[in-house]
Protein backbone atom coordinates (compact mmCIF):
# COMPACT_ATOMS: atom_id res chain seq x y z
CA UNK A 1 0.00 0.00 0.00
CA UNK A 2 1.11 3.51 -0.72
CA UNK A 3 -0.03 5.99 1.90
CA UNK A 4 -0.36 9.47 0.35
CA UNK A 5 1.68 12.35 1.74
CA UNK A 6 -0.13 15.02 3.71
CA UNK A 7 -0.98 17.98 1.46
CA UNK A 8 -1.32 20.24 4.51
CA UNK A 9 1.85 19.38 6.44
CA UNK A 10 4.19 18.61 3.55
CA UNK A 11 5.73 15.64 1.81
CA UNK A 12 7.68 14.42 4.84
CA UNK A 13 4.55 13.80 6.89
CA UNK A 14 2.23 11.03 5.81
CA UNK A 15 -1.42 10.45 6.53
CA UNK A 16 -2.13 7.00 7.85
CA UNK A 17 -5.69 5.83 8.23
CA UNK A 18 -6.69 4.11 11.47
CA UNK A 19 -6.59 0.67 9.87
CA UNK A 20 -4.23 -2.28 10.02
CA UNK A 21 -2.63 -3.05 6.68
CA UNK A 22 -1.87 -6.56 5.47
CA UNK A 23 0.98 -7.98 7.52
CA UNK A 24 0.39 -5.57 10.40
CA UNK A 25 -1.13 -6.26 13.77
CA UNK A 26 -3.64 -4.60 16.04
CA UNK A 27 -2.29 -2.39 18.77
CA UNK A 28 -2.35 -4.36 22.06
CA UNK A 29 -4.92 -2.04 23.66
CA UNK A 30 -7.24 -2.30 20.64
CA UNK A 31 -6.82 -6.09 20.48
CA UNK A 32 -7.55 -6.51 24.19
CA UNK A 33 -10.63 -4.28 24.08
CA UNK A 34 -12.00 -6.06 20.98
CA UNK A 35 -11.43 -9.45 22.59
CA UNK A 36 -13.18 -8.34 25.76
CA UNK A 37 -16.18 -6.97 23.85
CA UNK A 38 -16.41 -10.16 21.78
CA UNK A 39 -16.57 -12.30 24.91
CA UNK A 40 -19.93 -10.73 25.80
CA UNK A 41 -21.28 -10.31 22.27
CA UNK A 42 -24.19 -12.25 20.84
CA UNK A 43 -22.66 -12.16 17.34
CA UNK A 44 -20.06 -10.54 15.11
CA UNK A 45 -20.54 -8.34 12.05
CA UNK A 46 -17.46 -7.99 9.85
CA UNK A 47 -17.67 -5.07 7.40
CA UNK A 48 -15.17 -4.46 4.62
CA UNK A 49 -12.34 -6.62 5.91
CA UNK A 50 -10.57 -9.69 4.60
CA UNK A 51 -9.61 -10.59 8.19
CA UNK A 52 -6.05 -11.09 7.00
CA UNK A 53 -4.77 -9.62 10.25
CA UNK A 54 -4.68 -12.61 12.60
CA UNK A 55 -5.80 -10.63 15.65
CA UNK A 56 -9.12 -9.87 13.99
CA UNK A 57 -9.46 -13.35 12.48
CA UNK A 58 -8.92 -14.80 15.95
CA UNK A 59 -12.03 -12.96 17.17
CA UNK A 60 -14.11 -14.48 14.35
CA UNK A 61 -12.72 -17.93 15.16
CA UNK A 62 -13.59 -17.51 18.85
CA UNK A 63 -17.14 -16.38 18.05
CA UNK A 64 -17.63 -19.39 15.79
CA UNK A 65 -16.18 -21.73 18.44
CA UNK A 66 -18.71 -20.33 20.94
CA UNK A 67 -21.48 -20.93 18.39
CA UNK A 68 -22.18 -17.23 17.97
CA UNK A 69 -23.24 -15.99 14.51
CA UNK A 70 -20.59 -14.39 12.32
CA UNK A 71 -21.94 -12.22 9.49
CA UNK A 72 -19.54 -10.92 6.84
CA UNK A 73 -20.20 -8.02 4.46
CA UNK A 74 -17.30 -7.71 2.02
CA UNK A 75 -16.71 -7.41 -1.73
CA UNK A 76 -14.41 -10.43 -1.86
CA UNK A 77 -13.46 -13.53 0.03
CA UNK A 78 -12.23 -13.42 3.62
CA UNK A 79 -10.30 -15.97 5.58
CA UNK A 80 -13.35 -16.40 7.85
CA UNK A 81 -15.83 -17.24 5.08
CA UNK A 82 -16.02 -20.91 6.18
CA UNK A 83 -17.01 -19.73 9.68
CA UNK A 84 -19.74 -17.33 8.56
CA UNK A 85 -23.42 -17.77 9.30
CA UNK A 86 -24.17 -15.08 6.70
CA UNK A 87 -22.08 -13.87 3.75
CA UNK A 88 -23.02 -10.77 1.80
CA UNK A 89 -20.72 -10.21 -1.17
CA UNK A 90 -21.53 -6.61 -1.97
CA UNK A 91 -20.50 -3.00 -1.71
CA UNK A 92 -20.41 -2.10 1.97
CA UNK A 93 -21.63 1.48 1.50
CA UNK A 94 -24.66 0.44 -0.52
CA UNK A 95 -25.70 -2.29 1.92
CA UNK A 96 -25.15 -0.15 5.01
CA UNK A 97 -27.07 2.75 3.44
CA UNK A 98 -29.97 0.44 2.56
CA UNK A 99 -29.92 -1.04 6.05
CA UNK A 100 -29.94 2.41 7.63
CA UNK A 101 -32.88 3.43 5.45
CA UNK A 102 -34.74 0.28 6.46
CA UNK A 103 -34.09 0.79 10.16
CA UNK A 104 -35.37 4.36 10.11
CA UNK A 105 -38.57 3.46 8.26
CA UNK A 106 -37.72 3.95 4.61
CA UNK A 107 -38.59 1.47 1.82
CA UNK A 108 -37.84 -2.19 2.58
CA UNK A 109 -34.66 -3.93 1.55
CA UNK A 110 -34.77 -6.48 -1.23
CA UNK A 111 -35.14 -10.04 0.11
CA UNK A 112 -31.86 -11.17 -1.43
CA UNK A 113 -28.65 -9.16 -1.68
CA UNK A 114 -25.73 -10.06 -3.95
Amino acid sequence: YVVPPCTHCGAETTLKPAVVFHGGSLQPQVRDEATSLAQNAHGLLVVGSTLTVFSSFRIAKEMHKRQRPVAILNMGETRADPLASLLIASDTCGVLSALTDRLVGHPPLPRRME
